[in-house]
Protein backbone atom coordinates (compact mmCIF):
# COMPACT_ATOMS: atom_id res chain seq x y z
CA UNK A 1 0.00 0.00 0.00
CA UNK A 2 1.64 3.21 -0.85
CA UNK A 3 1.77 6.16 1.69
CA UNK A 4 0.94 9.72 1.07
CA UNK A 5 4.61 10.69 1.04
CA UNK A 6 5.10 8.55 -1.49
CA UNK A 7 2.15 9.69 -3.88
CA UNK A 8 4.10 13.25 -3.96
CA UNK A 9 7.16 11.71 -4.89
CA UNK A 10 7.58 12.89 -8.48
CA UNK A 11 8.55 10.89 -11.12
CA UNK A 12 10.93 12.12 -14.01
CA UNK A 13 11.04 10.14 -17.30
CA UNK A 14 13.98 11.35 -19.64
CA UNK A 15 13.24 10.88 -23.02
CA UNK A 16 9.44 9.76 -25.17
CA UNK A 17 10.87 7.71 -27.23
CA UNK A 18 8.44 4.73 -27.32
CA UNK A 19 10.66 3.19 -24.36
CA UNK A 20 9.74 6.63 -22.34
CA UNK A 21 6.35 6.37 -23.15
CA UNK A 22 6.17 2.70 -21.34
CA UNK A 23 8.23 4.02 -18.41
CA UNK A 24 5.05 6.94 -17.87
CA UNK A 25 2.53 4.14 -18.55
CA UNK A 26 3.92 1.70 -15.90
CA UNK A 27 4.15 4.94 -13.26
CA UNK A 28 0.97 6.60 -13.89
CA UNK A 29 -1.50 4.27 -13.53
CA UNK A 30 -0.12 3.60 -9.85
CA UNK A 31 -1.05 7.66 -8.83
CA UNK A 32 2.38 7.88 -9.64
CA UNK A 33 2.66 11.86 -10.82
CA UNK A 34 4.99 11.54 -13.91
CA UNK A 35 7.14 14.15 -15.22
CA UNK A 36 8.87 14.20 -18.77
CA UNK A 37 11.70 15.86 -20.38
CA UNK A 38 12.12 15.62 -24.47
CA UNK A 39 13.41 17.93 -26.89
CA UNK A 40 11.90 16.43 -30.01
CA UNK A 41 8.12 17.68 -30.06
CA UNK A 42 7.46 15.08 -33.08
CA UNK A 43 7.72 12.30 -31.49
CA UNK A 44 4.11 10.51 -30.52
CA UNK A 45 5.09 10.04 -26.88
CA UNK A 46 5.54 14.25 -26.74
CA UNK A 47 1.57 14.39 -27.04
CA UNK A 48 0.61 11.33 -23.88
CA UNK A 49 -1.54 11.73 -20.89
CA UNK A 50 0.33 9.98 -18.75
CA UNK A 51 2.86 12.88 -18.11
CA UNK A 52 3.41 16.33 -17.94
CA UNK A 53 5.80 16.85 -20.62
CA UNK A 54 7.90 19.64 -20.83
CA UNK A 55 10.08 20.44 -23.80
CA UNK A 56 13.81 21.31 -23.21
CA UNK A 57 16.50 22.20 -25.48
CA UNK A 58 18.94 18.71 -24.84
CA UNK A 59 18.25 15.49 -23.51
CA UNK A 60 21.78 13.83 -24.87
CA UNK A 61 24.46 16.26 -24.29
CA UNK A 62 25.40 18.12 -20.81
CA UNK A 63 22.04 20.57 -21.25
CA UNK A 64 20.23 17.53 -19.54
CA UNK A 65 22.10 18.30 -16.17
CA UNK A 66 20.83 22.36 -16.83
CA UNK A 67 17.49 20.89 -17.65
CA UNK A 68 16.74 18.59 -14.63
CA UNK A 69 18.44 21.77 -12.14
CA UNK A 70 15.36 23.90 -14.34
CA UNK A 71 13.26 21.68 -12.94
CA UNK A 72 14.23 21.29 -9.51
CA UNK A 73 11.13 21.97 -7.14
CA UNK A 74 12.74 24.18 -4.55
CA UNK A 75 9.37 24.61 -1.64
CA UNK A 76 10.77 23.20 1.60
CA UNK A 77 9.69 19.66 2.56
CA UNK A 78 9.28 18.44 -1.34
CA UNK A 79 11.12 15.09 -2.15
CA UNK A 80 12.91 14.75 -4.56
CA UNK A 81 12.05 12.82 -7.85
CA UNK A 82 12.85 9.64 -9.00
CA UNK A 83 14.44 9.37 -12.41
CA UNK A 84 14.39 7.62 -14.89
CA UNK A 85 16.12 7.21 -18.07
CA UNK A 86 16.19 5.58 -21.46
CA UNK A 87 19.12 5.45 -23.05
CA UNK A 88 23.12 4.77 -22.31
CA UNK A 89 24.06 8.80 -23.79
CA UNK A 90 21.97 9.80 -20.27
CA UNK A 91 23.45 7.27 -18.35
CA UNK A 92 26.55 8.08 -18.64
CA UNK A 93 25.93 12.08 -18.36
CA UNK A 94 24.15 11.69 -15.09
CA UNK A 95 26.74 9.44 -14.12
CA UNK A 96 29.44 11.95 -14.28
CA UNK A 97 27.82 15.06 -13.69
CA UNK A 98 25.66 13.45 -10.48
CA UNK A 99 27.57 16.00 -8.02
CA UNK A 100 25.39 18.70 -9.46
CA UNK A 101 21.89 16.90 -9.13
CA UNK A 102 22.94 14.85 -6.03
CA UNK A 103 20.25 16.37 -3.61
CA UNK A 104 17.71 17.49 -5.59
CA UNK A 105 16.74 14.35 -7.23
CA UNK A 106 16.86 10.26 -6.42
CA UNK A 107 18.87 7.82 -8.74
CA UNK A 108 18.62 3.78 -7.70
CA UNK A 109 22.19 3.58 -8.83
CA UNK A 110 23.80 6.82 -7.41
CA UNK A 111 25.85 4.86 -5.04
CA UNK A 112 27.84 2.66 -7.58
CA UNK A 113 28.53 4.96 -10.75
CA UNK A 114 32.03 4.15 -11.12
CA UNK A 115 30.90 0.59 -11.60
CA UNK A 116 28.12 1.16 -13.76
CA UNK A 117 30.16 3.81 -16.18
CA UNK A 118 32.93 1.30 -16.07
CA UNK A 119 30.73 -1.20 -17.91
CA UNK A 120 28.91 0.93 -20.03
CA UNK A 121 31.85 1.36 -22.35
CA UNK A 122 31.96 -1.93 -23.94
CA UNK A 123 35.75 -2.49 -24.19
CA UNK A 124 35.57 -3.28 -20.67
CA UNK A 125 33.48 -6.19 -20.75
CA UNK A 126 35.90 -8.74 -21.69
CA UNK A 127 38.14 -8.23 -19.00
CA UNK A 128 35.17 -8.49 -16.58
CA UNK A 129 33.66 -11.98 -17.48
CA UNK A 130 37.32 -13.44 -18.07
CA UNK A 131 37.64 -12.01 -14.13
CA UNK A 132 34.66 -14.39 -13.36
CA UNK A 133 35.12 -17.08 -15.64
CA UNK A 134 32.07 -16.14 -18.11
CA UNK A 135 31.56 -17.12 -21.46
CA UNK A 136 32.11 -14.01 -23.42
CA UNK A 137 33.06 -14.21 -27.07
CA UNK A 138 37.09 -13.49 -28.32
CA UNK A 139 36.96 -9.68 -28.92
CA UNK A 140 39.52 -7.02 -29.95
CA UNK A 141 38.92 -3.49 -29.40
CA UNK A 142 40.50 -1.20 -32.25
CA UNK A 143 41.51 1.89 -31.26
CA UNK A 144 42.56 3.51 -34.32
CA UNK A 145 42.40 2.61 -37.84
CA UNK A 146 45.98 2.54 -38.57
CA UNK A 147 45.81 -0.48 -36.24
CA UNK A 148 43.98 -2.36 -38.80
CA UNK A 149 46.52 -4.08 -40.93
CA UNK A 150 48.00 -5.37 -37.72
CA UNK A 151 45.19 -7.02 -36.44
CA UNK A 152 44.26 -8.55 -39.45
CA UNK A 153 47.91 -10.18 -39.97
CA UNK A 154 47.64 -11.36 -36.54
CA UNK A 155 44.24 -12.42 -35.12
CA UNK A 156 41.76 -12.06 -37.78
CA UNK A 157 38.66 -13.88 -37.70
CA UNK A 158 35.37 -13.56 -39.73
CA UNK A 159 32.43 -13.22 -39.50
CA UNK A 160 32.22 -10.91 -36.55
CA UNK A 161 30.38 -8.28 -35.26
CA UNK A 162 31.68 -4.41 -35.07
CA UNK A 163 29.97 -2.44 -32.46
CA UNK A 164 31.35 1.52 -31.02
CA UNK A 165 32.43 1.20 -27.63
CA UNK A 166 30.74 4.89 -26.64
CA UNK A 167 26.71 4.68 -26.51
CA UNK A 168 24.84 6.78 -29.62
CA UNK A 169 27.63 6.54 -31.83
CA UNK A 170 27.32 6.33 -35.81
CA UNK A 171 25.53 2.58 -35.92
CA UNK A 172 24.85 0.71 -33.11
CA UNK A 173 26.02 -2.86 -34.41
CA UNK A 174 27.13 -4.41 -37.78
CA UNK A 175 28.19 -8.10 -39.17
CA UNK A 176 31.29 -7.84 -41.13
CA UNK A 177 31.61 -11.05 -43.40
CA UNK A 178 35.90 -9.93 -44.30
CA UNK A 179 38.35 -7.50 -44.13
CA UNK A 180 37.07 -5.44 -47.40
CA UNK A 181 33.81 -4.66 -45.50
CA UNK A 182 35.64 -3.70 -41.79
CA UNK A 183 37.64 -1.40 -44.02
CA UNK A 184 34.50 0.15 -45.42
CA UNK A 185 33.07 0.32 -42.46
CA UNK A 186 36.10 2.24 -40.96
CA UNK A 187 36.03 4.66 -43.72
CA UNK A 188 31.91 5.17 -43.28
CA UNK A 189 32.10 5.65 -39.58
CA UNK A 190 35.49 7.28 -38.74
CA UNK A 191 34.36 9.39 -36.05
CA UNK A 192 32.63 5.98 -34.23
CA UNK A 193 36.28 4.78 -33.18
CA UNK A 194 36.78 2.93 -30.98
CA UNK A 195 34.97 -0.07 -32.43
CA UNK A 196 35.02 -3.53 -30.71
CA UNK A 197 35.76 -6.42 -32.97
CA UNK A 198 34.01 -9.51 -31.45
CA UNK A 199 33.33 -13.39 -32.74
CA UNK A 200 29.90 -13.56 -34.30
CA UNK A 201 27.76 -16.46 -32.76
CA UNK A 202 25.42 -18.03 -35.45
CA UNK A 203 22.02 -17.86 -34.44
CA UNK A 204 18.18 -16.33 -35.40
CA UNK A 205 16.80 -14.09 -33.32
CA UNK A 206 15.05 -16.77 -30.76
CA UNK A 207 18.43 -17.85 -29.66
CA UNK A 208 18.65 -14.26 -28.06
CA UNK A 209 17.53 -14.01 -24.28
CA UNK A 210 17.38 -11.59 -22.29
CA UNK A 211 17.18 -11.01 -18.16
CA UNK A 212 16.24 -8.04 -16.17
CA UNK A 213 16.99 -7.48 -12.75
CA UNK A 214 16.47 -4.86 -10.33
CA UNK A 215 19.07 -4.95 -7.81
CA UNK A 216 20.08 -3.27 -4.34
CA UNK A 217 23.71 -3.36 -3.38
CA UNK A 218 23.86 -7.24 -5.09
CA UNK A 219 20.52 -8.38 -3.90
CA UNK A 220 17.97 -9.43 -7.07
CA UNK A 221 14.78 -7.59 -5.93
CA UNK A 222 13.04 -8.55 -9.18
CA UNK A 223 13.86 -10.05 -12.45
CA UNK A 224 11.76 -10.72 -15.76
CA UNK A 225 13.26 -13.19 -18.31
CA UNK A 226 12.41 -13.13 -21.86
CA UNK A 227 13.29 -13.88 -25.59
CA UNK A 228 13.41 -11.72 -28.87
CA UNK A 229 11.38 -13.46 -31.62
CA UNK A 230 12.63 -10.46 -34.17
CA UNK A 231 15.16 -7.49 -34.16
CA UNK A 232 16.17 -4.88 -37.17
CA UNK A 233 19.14 -6.15 -38.41
CA UNK A 234 17.84 -9.64 -38.06
CA UNK A 235 19.66 -11.56 -34.93
CA UNK A 236 21.96 -8.18 -34.22
CA UNK A 237 20.18 -4.94 -33.40
CA UNK A 238 17.12 -3.49 -31.54
CA UNK A 239 14.14 -6.03 -30.55
CA UNK A 240 11.04 -5.55 -32.58
CA UNK A 241 9.51 -8.58 -31.03
CA UNK A 242 9.66 -10.36 -27.28
CA UNK A 243 8.05 -12.41 -25.25
CA UNK A 244 8.39 -13.93 -21.58
CA UNK A 245 10.62 -16.90 -21.88
CA UNK A 246 11.86 -17.97 -18.33
CA UNK A 247 14.97 -20.02 -18.63
CA UNK A 248 16.45 -21.30 -15.29
CA UNK A 249 20.19 -20.99 -17.34
CA UNK A 250 19.78 -17.58 -18.30
CA UNK A 251 19.43 -16.15 -15.21
CA UNK A 252 21.71 -18.21 -13.34
CA UNK A 253 24.60 -16.43 -16.19
CA UNK A 254 23.00 -12.94 -15.25
CA UNK A 255 23.55 -13.29 -11.67
CA UNK A 256 26.99 -14.27 -12.34
CA UNK A 257 27.86 -11.38 -14.29
CA UNK A 258 25.90 -8.84 -12.10
CA UNK A 259 25.94 -9.92 -8.11
CA UNK A 260 29.78 -10.00 -7.55
CA UNK A 261 30.11 -5.85 -8.49
CA UNK A 262 27.36 -4.97 -5.78
CA UNK A 263 25.23 -3.09 -7.88
CA UNK A 264 22.24 -1.22 -7.19
CA UNK A 265 19.58 -0.01 -9.90
CA UNK A 266 17.67 -1.77 -13.23
CA UNK A 267 20.19 -3.41 -15.53
CA UNK A 268 19.86 -6.35 -18.00
CA UNK A 269 21.91 -8.84 -20.06
CA UNK A 270 21.61 -10.36 -23.29
CA UNK A 271 22.72 -13.73 -23.93
CA UNK A 272 23.06 -15.91 -27.56
CA UNK A 273 22.48 -19.46 -27.18
CA UNK A 274 24.77 -21.46 -29.56
CA UNK A 275 24.03 -24.51 -31.31
CA UNK A 276 25.56 -26.88 -28.85
CA UNK A 277 23.36 -24.90 -26.45
CA UNK A 278 25.74 -22.81 -24.65
CA UNK A 279 25.10 -19.48 -23.35
CA UNK A 280 26.87 -16.55 -24.62
CA UNK A 281 26.79 -13.09 -22.96
CA UNK A 282 26.33 -10.12 -25.83
CA UNK A 283 25.81 -7.23 -23.48
CA UNK A 284 24.87 -5.80 -20.55
CA UNK A 285 22.46 -2.78 -20.28
CA UNK A 286 23.08 -0.72 -17.09
CA UNK A 287 21.65 2.26 -15.19
CA UNK A 288 18.25 2.11 -17.27
CA UNK A 289 15.82 -0.39 -18.34
CA UNK A 290 15.81 -1.67 -21.98
CA UNK A 291 13.66 -0.80 -25.09
CA UNK A 292 11.62 -4.16 -24.76
CA UNK A 293 10.44 -2.79 -21.15
CA UNK A 294 6.55 -2.97 -22.12
CA UNK A 295 7.25 -6.50 -22.72
CA UNK A 296 7.88 -7.28 -18.87
CA UNK A 297 5.01 -4.64 -17.07
CA UNK A 298 2.37 -6.64 -19.71
CA UNK A 299 3.55 -9.95 -18.52
CA UNK A 300 3.39 -8.80 -14.68
CA UNK A 301 6.85 -7.51 -13.68
CA UNK A 302 6.10 -3.58 -13.62
CA UNK A 303 10.21 -2.62 -13.28
CA UNK A 304 9.73 1.04 -13.21
CA UNK A 305 7.00 0.74 -10.28
CA UNK A 306 9.46 -1.32 -8.12
CA UNK A 307 12.05 0.74 -8.70
CA UNK A 308 9.87 4.40 -7.99
CA UNK A 309 8.77 1.95 -4.46
CA UNK A 310 11.98 1.01 -3.41
CA UNK A 311 13.68 4.52 -3.81
CA UNK A 312 10.48 5.97 -1.90
CA UNK A 313 10.93 3.22 0.85
CA UNK A 314 7.40 1.63 -0.09
CA UNK A 315 7.86 -2.58 0.02
CA UNK A 316 6.95 -4.71 -2.81
CA UNK A 317 5.08 -7.97 -2.83
CA UNK A 318 7.50 -10.13 -5.38
CA UNK A 319 4.86 -11.49 -7.95
CA UNK A 320 6.20 -14.03 -10.63
CA UNK A 321 5.88 -13.30 -14.11
CA UNK A 322 3.18 -14.02 -16.49
CA UNK A 323 3.09 -15.52 -20.00
CA UNK A 324 0.70 -14.18 -21.57
CA UNK A 325 1.40 -11.33 -23.71
CA UNK A 326 4.03 -10.92 -27.30
CA UNK A 327 5.22 -7.52 -27.21
CA UNK A 328 5.52 -5.39 -30.91
CA UNK A 329 7.46 -2.56 -32.07
CA UNK A 330 5.23 -1.44 -34.72
CA UNK A 331 7.00 1.43 -35.06
CA UNK A 332 10.25 0.16 -36.75
CA UNK A 333 8.70 -3.49 -37.79
CA UNK A 334 4.95 -2.38 -39.19
CA UNK A 335 3.99 -6.01 -40.28
CA UNK A 336 5.86 -7.72 -37.16
CA UNK A 337 1.80 -8.92 -35.74
CA UNK A 338 0.49 -9.42 -39.06
CA UNK A 339 3.36 -11.80 -40.19
CA UNK A 340 2.79 -13.65 -36.82
CA UNK A 341 -0.97 -14.27 -37.09
CA UNK A 342 -0.82 -15.54 -41.11
CA UNK A 343 -0.17 -19.21 -40.60
CA UNK A 344 1.67 -19.63 -43.88
CA UNK A 345 4.74 -17.26 -43.44
CA UNK A 346 7.89 -18.42 -42.07
CA UNK A 347 8.39 -16.64 -39.14
CA UNK A 348 10.04 -17.27 -35.63
CA UNK A 349 6.45 -17.68 -33.82
CA UNK A 350 5.64 -17.12 -30.16
CA UNK A 351 6.03 -20.05 -28.10
CA UNK A 352 3.29 -18.32 -25.35
CA UNK A 353 -0.15 -20.35 -25.36
CA UNK A 354 -2.64 -18.38 -26.42
CA UNK A 355 -0.61 -15.17 -26.77
CA UNK A 356 -2.08 -11.40 -26.90
CA UNK A 357 -0.42 -8.70 -28.29
CA UNK A 358 1.36 -5.36 -26.56
CA UNK A 359 1.99 -2.30 -28.97
CA UNK A 360 3.91 0.96 -28.24
CA UNK A 361 1.06 2.90 -29.46
CA UNK A 362 -2.25 1.36 -29.61
CA UNK A 363 -4.50 0.31 -26.49
CA UNK A 364 -3.53 2.63 -24.10
CA UNK A 365 -6.30 4.49 -23.52
CA UNK A 366 -4.05 7.14 -24.96
CA UNK A 367 -5.15 8.10 -28.31
CA UNK A 368 -2.81 11.21 -29.41
CA UNK A 369 0.51 8.99 -29.18
CA UNK A 370 -1.58 6.72 -31.66
CA UNK A 371 -3.21 9.23 -33.77
CA UNK A 372 0.48 10.56 -34.25
CA UNK A 373 1.85 6.89 -34.72
CA UNK A 374 -0.02 6.33 -37.27
CA UNK A 375 0.81 9.12 -39.79
CA UNK A 376 4.33 8.60 -39.03
CA UNK A 377 3.46 5.16 -40.02
CA UNK A 378 1.87 6.13 -43.15
CA UNK A 379 4.68 8.67 -43.95
CA UNK A 380 7.07 6.06 -43.37
CA UNK A 381 5.51 3.69 -45.90
CA UNK A 382 5.03 6.05 -48.48
CA UNK A 383 9.09 6.36 -47.99
CA UNK A 384 9.55 2.65 -48.43
CA UNK A 385 7.17 2.43 -51.41
CA UNK A 386 9.22 5.28 -53.01
CA UNK A 387 12.68 3.59 -52.57
CA UNK A 388 11.99 0.30 -54.03
CA UNK A 389 10.06 1.88 -56.85
CA UNK A 390 13.51 3.88 -57.14
CA UNK A 391 15.68 1.00 -57.47
CA UNK A 392 12.77 -0.44 -60.14
CA UNK A 393 13.55 2.70 -62.13
CA UNK A 394 17.07 2.41 -61.63
CA UNK A 395 17.09 -1.27 -62.41
CA UNK A 396 14.87 -0.99 -65.42
CA UNK A 397 16.81 2.03 -66.93
CA UNK A 398 19.91 0.27 -66.58
CA UNK A 399 18.51 -2.13 -69.11
CA UNK A 400 16.95 0.05 -71.60
CA UNK A 401 18.56 3.46 -71.70
CA UNK A 402 21.46 2.02 -74.49
CA UNK A 403 18.63 1.59 -76.90
CA UNK A 404 16.14 4.16 -76.37
CA UNK A 405 17.11 7.39 -77.22
CA UNK A 406 14.63 9.57 -75.34
CA UNK A 407 15.60 7.59 -71.93
CA UNK A 408 18.98 8.32 -72.46
CA UNK A 409 18.17 12.36 -72.84
CA UNK A 410 16.19 12.14 -69.63
CA UNK A 411 18.97 10.72 -68.21
CA UNK A 412 21.23 13.22 -69.12
CA UNK A 413 18.53 16.22 -67.80
CA UNK A 414 18.34 14.21 -64.19
CA UNK A 415 22.31 13.94 -64.33
CA UNK A 416 22.99 17.80 -64.95
CA UNK A 417 19.37 18.89 -62.55
CA UNK A 418 19.68 16.33 -59.87
CA UNK A 419 23.19 14.59 -59.93
CA UNK A 420 21.85 11.15 -60.01
CA UNK A 421 18.44 9.20 -60.10
CA UNK A 422 18.72 8.47 -56.70
CA UNK A 423 18.76 12.54 -56.30
CA UNK A 424 15.77 13.13 -58.44
CA UNK A 425 13.68 10.60 -56.57
CA UNK A 426 14.92 12.01 -53.03
CA UNK A 427 14.30 15.48 -54.25
CA UNK A 428 10.58 13.75 -55.05
CA UNK A 429 10.60 12.22 -51.67
CA UNK A 430 11.28 15.34 -49.97
CA UNK A 431 8.92 17.65 -51.92
CA UNK A 432 6.00 14.76 -50.80
CA UNK A 433 7.13 14.92 -47.60
CA UNK A 434 6.33 18.71 -47.66
CA UNK A 435 3.38 18.22 -48.86
CA UNK A 436 2.06 15.12 -46.60
CA UNK A 437 4.51 15.55 -43.36
CA UNK A 438 4.52 17.98 -40.50
CA UNK A 439 3.65 21.28 -42.01
CA UNK A 440 6.27 23.46 -39.79
CA UNK A 441 8.84 20.81 -38.95
CA UNK A 442 12.39 21.59 -40.10
CA UNK A 443 11.06 24.81 -42.45
CA UNK A 444 10.48 27.01 -39.65
CA UNK A 445 13.59 29.34 -37.35
CA UNK A 446 12.71 31.48 -34.55
CA UNK A 447 15.26 34.08 -35.66
CA UNK A 448 15.37 36.43 -32.57
CA UNK A 449 16.98 33.49 -30.75
CA UNK A 450 19.44 32.68 -33.57
CA UNK A 451 23.11 34.33 -32.94
CA UNK A 452 25.08 31.80 -34.85
CA UNK A 453 23.99 29.14 -38.41
CA UNK A 454 25.71 25.94 -38.38
CA UNK A 455 25.32 24.51 -42.35
CA UNK A 456 25.08 21.09 -41.95
CA UNK A 457 26.10 18.41 -44.99
CA UNK A 458 27.95 14.88 -44.93
CA UNK A 459 31.47 15.50 -45.65
CA UNK A 460 31.43 19.85 -45.29
CA UNK A 461 33.59 19.82 -48.78
CA UNK A 462 30.82 20.98 -50.62
CA UNK A 463 27.14 21.73 -50.19
CA UNK A 464 27.49 23.33 -46.23
CA UNK A 465 31.09 24.86 -47.47
CA UNK A 466 29.70 26.66 -49.99
CA UNK A 467 26.73 28.09 -48.13
CA UNK A 468 29.16 28.79 -45.24
CA UNK A 469 30.59 30.89 -47.64
CA UNK A 470 27.88 33.11 -48.84
CA UNK A 471 26.53 33.80 -45.48
CA UNK A 472 29.64 34.72 -44.29
CA UNK A 473 30.13 37.12 -47.04
CA UNK A 474 26.75 38.70 -46.38
CA UNK A 475 27.64 39.23 -42.95
CA UNK A 476 26.12 36.55 -41.35
CA UNK A 477 27.55 34.45 -38.10
CA UNK A 478 27.71 31.08 -39.33
CA UNK A 479 30.52 27.99 -39.23
CA UNK A 480 29.92 24.77 -40.86
CA UNK A 481 30.59 21.10 -40.40
CA UNK A 482 29.75 17.59 -41.73
CA UNK A 483 28.37 14.88 -40.37
CA UNK A 484 30.42 12.00 -41.53
CA UNK A 485 33.71 13.72 -42.53
CA UNK A 486 37.30 13.92 -41.12
CA UNK A 487 38.51 17.62 -39.68
CA UNK A 488 40.69 19.29 -41.43
CA UNK A 489 39.55 17.70 -45.18
CA UNK A 490 39.95 20.38 -47.93
CA UNK A 491 36.88 21.85 -50.45
CA UNK A 492 37.24 19.30 -53.34
CA UNK A 493 38.37 20.99 -56.62
CA UNK A 494 34.97 21.51 -58.38
CA UNK A 495 33.71 22.65 -55.04
CA UNK A 496 36.66 25.42 -55.37
CA UNK A 497 36.17 26.09 -58.92
CA UNK A 498 32.04 26.43 -58.90
CA UNK A 499 32.65 28.67 -56.09
CA UNK A 500 35.18 31.13 -57.61
CA UNK A 501 32.64 31.17 -60.62
CA UNK A 502 30.07 32.63 -58.66
CA UNK A 503 32.45 35.03 -56.81
CA UNK A 504 33.05 32.96 -53.35
CA UNK A 505 36.41 32.05 -52.65
CA UNK A 506 36.62 28.13 -51.19
CA UNK A 507 40.62 27.67 -51.06
CA UNK A 508 40.83 27.85 -47.18
CA UNK A 509 37.97 25.99 -46.36
CA UNK A 510 38.70 22.73 -44.23
CA UNK A 511 35.91 20.47 -42.73
CA UNK A 512 35.33 19.95 -39.17
CA UNK A 513 33.45 16.88 -37.84
CA UNK A 514 30.24 17.13 -36.00
CA UNK A 515 32.51 15.35 -33.13
CA UNK A 516 34.68 18.00 -32.66
CA UNK A 517 32.11 20.85 -33.41
CA UNK A 518 31.52 23.17 -30.24
CA UNK A 519 28.21 24.04 -29.93
CA UNK A 520 26.40 27.42 -28.87
CA UNK A 521 23.10 28.15 -27.30
CA UNK A 522 22.06 29.92 -30.15
CA UNK A 523 22.79 27.47 -32.80
CA UNK A 524 20.25 26.90 -35.90
CA UNK A 525 21.10 24.25 -38.05
CA UNK A 526 20.44 24.48 -41.45
CA UNK A 527 20.66 20.60 -43.69
CA UNK A 528 21.01 19.81 -46.82
CA UNK A 529 18.45 17.09 -46.53
CA UNK A 530 16.24 15.62 -44.95
CA UNK A 531 18.03 12.25 -43.34
CA UNK A 532 20.58 15.02 -42.37
CA UNK A 533 17.93 16.71 -40.31
CA UNK A 534 16.91 13.27 -38.78
CA UNK A 535 20.34 11.84 -37.79
CA UNK A 536 20.67 15.82 -35.94
CA UNK A 537 17.29 14.81 -33.82
CA UNK A 538 18.80 11.64 -33.18
CA UNK A 539 21.18 13.51 -31.46
CA UNK A 540 19.14 14.97 -29.01
CA UNK A 541 19.10 18.50 -31.00
CA UNK A 542 15.47 19.94 -31.06
CA UNK A 543 13.60 20.01 -34.23
CA UNK A 544 12.78 23.81 -33.74
CA UNK A 545 16.76 24.37 -34.29
CA UNK A 546 17.21 22.61 -37.33
CA UNK A 547 15.83 23.74 -40.98
CA UNK A 548 16.25 22.55 -44.60
CA UNK A 549 17.72 25.38 -46.98
CA UNK A 550 15.94 24.00 -49.68
CA UNK A 551 12.72 25.66 -48.14
CA UNK A 552 14.35 29.21 -48.80
CA UNK A 553 15.60 28.11 -52.26
CA UNK A 554 13.16 29.63 -55.13
CA UNK A 555 11.71 27.02 -56.65
CA UNK A 556 11.56 25.13 -53.12
CA UNK A 557 14.11 21.81 -53.19
CA UNK A 558 13.48 20.37 -49.94
CA UNK A 559 16.52 17.79 -51.09
CA UNK A 560 19.97 18.98 -52.00
CA UNK A 561 21.72 16.29 -53.65
CA UNK A 562 25.14 15.76 -52.43
CA UNK A 563 27.51 16.79 -55.48
CA UNK A 564 30.55 14.83 -54.00
CA UNK A 565 31.90 12.60 -56.70
CA UNK A 566 29.43 13.85 -59.51
CA UNK A 567 29.53 15.70 -62.33
CA UNK A 568 30.77 19.78 -63.01
CA UNK A 569 27.26 20.51 -64.50
CA UNK A 570 25.74 19.14 -61.60
CA UNK A 571 28.36 20.90 -59.31
CA UNK A 572 26.96 23.97 -60.88
CA UNK A 573 23.67 22.98 -60.59
CA UNK A 574 23.50 22.13 -57.24
CA UNK A 575 25.39 26.06 -55.88
CA UNK A 576 22.76 27.70 -58.33
CA UNK A 577 20.50 25.85 -55.66
CA UNK A 578 22.09 26.79 -52.54
CA UNK A 579 23.31 30.43 -53.27
CA UNK A 580 19.36 32.13 -53.69
CA UNK A 581 18.23 29.83 -51.01
CA UNK A 582 21.22 31.48 -48.42
CA UNK A 583 20.40 34.75 -49.43
CA UNK A 584 16.53 33.89 -49.23
CA UNK A 585 17.58 32.90 -45.80
CA UNK A 586 20.23 35.49 -45.01
CA UNK A 587 17.27 38.27 -45.92
CA UNK A 588 14.56 36.73 -43.64
CA UNK A 589 17.33 37.03 -40.73
CA UNK A 590 17.92 40.52 -41.10
CA UNK A 591 14.65 41.51 -41.74
CA UNK A 592 13.21 39.42 -38.11
CA UNK A 593 16.27 41.42 -36.61
CA UNK A 594 18.74 38.05 -35.73
CA UNK A 595 21.54 37.93 -33.61
CA UNK A 596 23.69 36.33 -36.08
CA UNK A 597 22.75 38.62 -38.95
CA UNK A 598 24.23 41.59 -37.10
CA UNK A 599 21.05 43.16 -35.95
Amino acid sequence: MMTANTLETRAVVVGLCAHGLALARALAPAGVAVTALEANRSLPGFRTRYADVRHVPDINGPGLVDALLTLVDSRPGTPPPVLFLTNDNMVRILGEHWGRLEGHYQLSWSGCREQTLRLLDKGSLEAHCRQLDLPYPLSTRLDRAEDLDAWLAADAHFPLIVKPTRPLSGFKVRLVEGPAALRGLLSDYPAALPFLLQRWIPGDDGQLLFTALYLDRGRNIASFQGRKLASRPAALGQTTVAEAYPDAAALELTERFFMPLGLSGPVSLEMKRAVDGRLWIIEPTLGRTDYWLDCCVANGIDLPLIEYHHQTGVSSTPVPQRQEIVWFDTERHPLAYAARRLPWLKVLRPQTPGWRARFPYWGHADPLPFMIGLMHLAGNTGRRIWRRARRLVRDLGGQVVSTTDPLRRWQALVRINHGTLRGWVRMLLGQIEAVIGPTTRYRTLDAPSVSRLVFVCLGNINRSAFAQAVARAAGVNCVSVGLSTSTGRPATPFARQVGAEFGYVLDTHRATDFSQFEAHQGDAYIVMELRHAERLARRGIPADRIALLGHWARPRRYHLHDPESLSLDYFRSCFAMILPAVLHLVRELKEQRSPCAGS
